[in-house]
């Protein structure tokens, strides 16, 4: 297992942090083809939380369960980039290799190259006297379609409305400038499909063009294990196109074992068709490969939530903040755990972390708790649906959430109008249907399998 910690950053301007982590992220795709049965490469979101970090090499190597790691700096003025990199072993924090490069901004991809076959030569050099390395083929010749493509990819990894909005607007850029930019494509796919999964927008006004864009990717280059795991995720999500969805995930898997983002969402797909077992291999393939990344720590509770094993999910819920106190997408599952085991007040404190993380205002934050006092647990709820409510009336809100809300105070009819309306809108939340617990109220309801029928996940 090798890790590449990010590239510093010794360029004069500061600003430039955006092409040293799309280095970054470039040579751990780079080095995660280059022999996957034997060497695995630890995800983007995992390493960097070790950016400025002053761990030695061998608390990192402990920490991220790897046996060697890649450490380098990035330093460009103007069109020159040099970029020295450097070879650690974890067990004994010995070099095992370095070198230094200049070159032109154009030749950034050859330098990748060459780091890669250092590295190929120290660790498998039997493997590379028998094949020989397989040098892929630059994405791009265009030197600006390559610096949007970063631009873009950086602002992607933020995972904010604000961030995809201007991921797009790079990414597009990039895709302009070099209709042929395989990467840029699937990249503009994860956006577009990253709005609707987040219920930032609508399904029907994004997931068609990231739909799109992912074949486009595909036609370019179908190596590339992005493209068909942003086109599995449609298939499964919008297209509920639950065999199409799989040969896509498997497909991306074989191109790219190394993939993270494959098996987690590979995972997700097979919980939903109640493959649990095999969803456990997937996920934990995931967090060998990430194993600091909160949203995968997260989604094995999620699982343990669904198998109304709600002391372990908690626990899971545990785990998943001490990775990131301020992850904010895993207090409201962790208030739902605590809330199906009674503990209402701790839920109430998690609903509350969790509405605080997502900009909510101190006057809302306190109405919560005022609610719950003066109602008890159908508070909890009537709150949550005033929040929605306004929520609603300056931006998108999932017809899902509603739904949910009145699931769990009872209201039936309310509950499956809203349903309806996420099944017109093709909620991706809807592929949980069959495994969620907070809907346990309606599943003796005939419209509850019919819905399910529907959607294809009836058993």
């Amino acid at each position: 297992m090798l890790a590449v910690l990010p590239f510093v950053n010794l360029s004069a301007d500061k600003e430039q942090i955006y092409f040293t982590d799309g280095m970054t992220e470039e040579m751990i795709t780079q080095l995660g083809r280059l022999d996957p049965p034997r060497l695995g490469v630890i995800a983007r979101t995992s390493v960097m939380k070790f950016r400025d970090t002053k761990r030695s090499i061998r608390q990192i190597g402990k920490e991220l369960g790897v046996h060697y790691i890649l450490e380098g700096s990035v330093r460009r003025e103007g069109q020159r980039v040099r970029v020295t990199a450097q070879l650690n072993r974890v067990s004994d924090q010995t070099h095992q290799w370095a070198d230094d490069y200049d070159a032109e901004l154009a030749d950034v991809f050859a330098v990748q190259t060459k780091i890669a076959k250092g590295i190929a030569q120290t660790l498998m050099p039997k493997l590379l006297e028998a094949r020989g390395l397989a040098i892929a083929r630059p994405p791009t010749q265009s030197a600006a379609a390559h610096e949007a493509y970063l631009k873009g990819r950086y602002y992607l990894n933020r995972r904010t409305e604000e961030g995809l909005g201007k991921a797009i607007q790079y990414l597009a850029q990039a895709a302009a400038l070099d209709p042929g930019y395989a990467v840029a494509h699937a990249g503009l796919a994860d956006a577009y499909l990253l709005l609707s999964s987040y219920g930032l927008r609508p399904p029907p006004e994004v997931v068609p063009q990231a739909k799109a864009e992912a074949r486009e990717a595909l036609r370019l280059d179908e190596s590339l294990a992005e493209g068909h795991t942003s086109l599995a995720s449609i298939l499964q999500d919008y297209d509920w196109d639950w065999p199409g969805a799989e040969r896509e995930f498997k497909r991306a898997i074989e191109l790219d074992p190394s993939y993270s983002t494959a098996h987690q969402w590979y995972a997700d797909y097979l919980v939903a068709m109640g493959r649990m077992d095999d969803a456990l291999k997937e996920i934990q393939q995931a967090r060998e490969l990430d194993p600091l990344s909160p949203i995968i720590s997260a989604d094995l509770g999620t699982w343990y939530f669904y198998a109304r094993r709600y002391d372990d999910a908690v626990d899971q819920y545990r785990k998943t903040i001490e990775l990131d106190e301020n992850f904010a997408a895993v207090y409201t599952p962790l208030g739902l755990a605590l809330w199906q085991q009674g503990r209402h007040p701790e839920a109430v404190e998690a609903f509350e972390k969790a509405a605080a993380l997502a900009g909510a205002s101190p006057e809302d934050v306190a109405a919560l708790r005022q609610a719950t006092e003066a109602s008890g647990p159908a508070g909890v709820w009537r709150w949550r649906l005033d929040v929605l409510t306004r929520m609603a009336h300056e931006s998108y809100v999932s017809p899902f959430d509603f739904a949910v809300a009145y699931a769990l105070l009872g209201q039936r009819d309310q509950a499956f109008e809203w349903l309806d309306r996420a099944y017109h809108e093709r909620s991706p939340q809807l592929v949980e249907l069959r495994m969620d617990a907070l809907l346990d109220s309606l599943r003796s309801d005939p419209r509850f399998d019919r819905l399910l029928h529907r959607i294809g996940l009836s058993s």
